[in-house]
């Protein structure tokens, strides 16, 4: 295929950590994927990266494309990354979401408890 030694070697290596250690992936949109104890999960991801660099500067008319980051976060982390809003299930609350009646009980506590003193 083309790719030296020494890389082809760090490839099966860090598929090799994968398939040793990744766990799941999670079934909602807030929660990281899951992986055994014992690896540095953003080295794997950062190693990747490494290697998407080095196969690009191999093969410049060839399109390599990362596809690992879904095992490293959550797919709100992967929106917000890519300039999305974070997704929520109905019924849900909504990330930055303020019930307005925790507001008003927060308000009614605060007037019965009396003025701050500094």
């Amino acid at each position: 295929m083309g790719i030296e030694d020494a890389l082809g070697e760090k490839i099966l290596t860090w598929t090799d950590r994968f398939q040793n250690f990744f766990v799941k992936e999670c079934d909602d949109f807030t929660s990281r994927p899951r992986w055994r104890p014992g690896i540095d999960v953003f080295g794997w991801y950062d190693e990747g990266y490494e290697i998407i660099y080095k196969l690009r500067a191999r093969f410049p008319d060839v399109q390599v494309k990362p596809q690992f980051a879904r095992y490293v976060f959550s797919v709100n982390e992967r929106r917000e990354h890519a300039g999305l809003l974070p997704i929520s299930l109905p019924g849900k609350p909504k990330a930055g979401h303020i019930c307005i009646s925790d507001l008003l009980r927060g308000s009614e506590r605060n007037r019965a408890q009396g003025p701050a003193k500094s």
